[in-house]
């Protein structure tokens, strides 16, 4: 990334000197939100060692929201778009935690990175290029340390097409509950 210490991208350099695979760059929604990239990603290149073609580049957005930039402009804030070994895009729009269903049961959540990506990748022009997509999967994009001690609720995500759908079960440790059996319940009911 462009913000990593300087120690850390000496690391990499030496790195990508020694096993000659080049890299990969995570450009976050701050880094490509200020429009220039040219000159931070190629001095960055300067000290790798390394030339577009040896590095794929991730644009990640991180939370899916309303002011994300559209998927279909990223590519054009990319310099040299084409010669890249990779481009991808990466999105999360899974919620935070299962805490907004408090009852055990079914729950589907649409996939509105996933869904907006399909749509609006479909209106960029040939000229350009087409970035794959990445995403948090059943993570939300921010990370945050689990609290303490907690009665984990023995739940089930799973994505579909055009959702996620969660089979959220009751606190393991629940007195009277069923416990870890309810992972091989909602597996089969799914």
């Amino acid at each position: 990334g462009l913000r990593r210490a300087t120690d850390y991208q000496t690391a990499v350099g030496q790195i990508v000197a020694i096993d000659g695979r080049g890299a990969c760059i995570r450009l976050l929604r701050d880094d490509f939100a200020s429009g220039g990239l040219r000159g931070p990603v190629f001095r960055l290149l300067e000290e790798l060692g390394l030339e577009p073609h040896q590095v794929d580049i991730v644009l990640d957005i991180e939370c899916h929201d309303s002011s994300y930039p559209d998927f279909d402009s990223l590519p054009s804030l990319m310099p040299r778009i084409r010669e890249w070994r990779s481009l991808a895009v990466a999105s999360g729009a899974f919620p935070r935690d299962l805490t907004q269903w408090n009852e055990p049961g079914t729950y589907r959540v649409p996939r509105h990175d996933w869904l907006a990506w399909l749509g609006e990748t479909e209106l960029i022009e040939s000229q350009t290029r087409r970035p794959t997509f990445s995403d948090y999967g059943i993570y939300h994009p921010t990370y945050r340390p689990p609290p303490g001690f907690v009665n984990v609720s023995a739940s089930i995500r799973y994505t579909s097409n055009d959702e996620w759908i969660v089979m959220r079960g009751e606190g393991i440790l629940n007195e009277g509950g069923a416990g870890p059996a309810q992972w091989p319940a909602n597996a089969q009911m799914l």
